[in-house]
Parts: C-alpha cells; sequence; structure tokens
C-alpha cells in the first residue's frame, strides 16, 4: 500500500491545451449555425466557471439564444481531441520528471479529472511516449461523480480509492475552480496555471509555479505539518 499520493487534477496541468480547446469551441460555434467567438480575453475570463457546457449555456443566456448545450460541447470534444491527436502537444515543464520520481518513490499517482473520458483518453494517447495510463494508480472522470468540479466529491473518491489520508496527498490543479474543489477535500494544492489562466484566484494554494520540481514534490510530501487549505 502506498501511504503519500500526487493528483493531478485536470488536463492543463499534463498538456498546455486551453488555446487548443477555445479553437475547438469556435469551431463547434460555427458547425452548429451559431455566429458566436469567443475571444482570447473573454474565454480566460470564463475559465473562472467550471464545466465547458456550463459555459455555454451562461452565454446563450446573455445572447438571448436557445441552445443543445449537450450537442455543442460534445462536438466541440470531439473536435478537440481531433485537434490534439494531430498535434502531439508536450508535456508541460516537470510534468514527466515528476511523474517518473513518484514511480520511483512508491508515491502513487492520480489523475483526478472531472471532464469526458473522452478527453483523458486522448491527453494520455498524446504523452504515450513518456507517460503510460497504467502509470496512474487512478484515473477519474465526470463518470465517477454526481457533482464535477468545484465540488471536493473527485478528490474524496479518489482518496478512497488509493486508501491515502487527504493530508498525505498533493494535488495539482491548473484553474481556481478546480483547486477549490481539492481544497475543500483538505489536500494541499499546488497552483500550476496555463497560459490562460495565470490571474485567477489562487490564495488557497500553498506553492503557484509555472515549472513542477520533484524535489519541491518530495519536500511537500514528506512534511504533512505544511497543511494550509
Amino acid at each position: 500500500m502506498k501511504n503519500h499520493a500526487l493528483l493531478f487534477g485536470s488536463i492543463g496541468t499534463l498538456i498546455e491545451t486551453s488555446e487548443l480547446q477555445r479553437k475547438a469551441l469556435n469551431t463547434a460555434f460555427l458547425r452548429s449555425g451559431l455566429n458566436w467567438h469567443w475571444t482570447k480575453d473573454y474565454y480566460r475570463s470564463e475559465l473562472a466557471i467550471s464545466g465547458g457546457q456550463s459555459r455555454i449555456e451562461r452565454y446563450a443566456r446573455i445572447m438571448g439564444q436557445q441552445v443543445d448545450s449537450a450537442a455543442i460541447h460534445a462536438e466541440k470534444t470531439r473536435l478537440f481531441n481531433a485537434m490534439l491527436a494531430k498535434n502531439k502537444l508536450p508535456a508541460r515543464p516537470g510534468v514527466v520528471e515528476c511523474i517518473d520520481w513518484c514511480l520511483d518513490n512508491n508515491v502513487a499517482l492520480g489523475f483526478v479529472t472531472t471532464t469526458s473520458k473522452d478527453n483523458v483518453l486522448s491527453v494520455l494517447d498524446a504523452l504515450s511516449d513518456r507517460v503510460s495510463t497504467t502509470s496512474f494508480d487512478f484515473i477519474g472522470t465526470r463518470d465517477d461523480v454526481v457533482r464535477v468540479k468545484p465540488s471536493p466529491d473527485i478528490y474524496q473518491h479518489a482518496l478512497r480509492q488509493l486508501g491515502v489520508a487527504g493530508d498525505h496527498a498533493l494535488a495539482i490543479e491548473d484553474s481556481q475552480p478546480s483547486l477549490q474543489a481539492a481544497a475543500d477535500a483538505a489536500i494541499r494544492c499546488i497552483a500550476f496555471p496555463g497560459s490562460n489562466t495565470l490571474n485567477q484566484d489562487y490564495t488557497r494554494a500553498i506553492l503557484k509555479t509555472r515549472r513542477l520540481e520533484s524535489q519541491v514534490i518530495e519536500c511537500l510530501l514528506a512534511d504533512s505539518s505544511s497543511v494550509s487549505v
């Protein structure tokens, strides 16, 4: 049984996906017959809301239009996964090294998302030359819980499945709503924002960084007294 865990909380903590997702979303709008286009600035503001379908529904209300948000989001997901397979984006700085360190030091690895299973598989496939699906002791998707982030449910589920106490786990998140999920599950969290989430509120994080360091992970996991959530 592994006593400590490192929990990657979103697909964006492994690969910088945000701009690819925005491009896929705008294309999905066009294919749905909508004259909508989300600029980078608008998209950044919407990332404070968790859940792609929820963002579409919110925007439809703003525009005074009725849309099939589930169908639009499904098309966006399909487009995103196709783009990701074609572009094969690299892992974010320090991710592979930290995963390798966990594998070498008997630290459980979790991929604690509430996105779709297709998105999770696409991201892991893009990293398959460096990171294996079998590297993870737990992989979560939105199918595992009723309430998605910022609810802490997926993190609580992950801890139960891994058999690891919250104060012996460390989460990595790339947005404020997802970080809230980890913090509300009483798990210390490193903020690892992407290019479109740099200016969100990360006051509940124990650290904010643009590059993961295995030495830092090791020190934090060794010091359960540093809980600050």
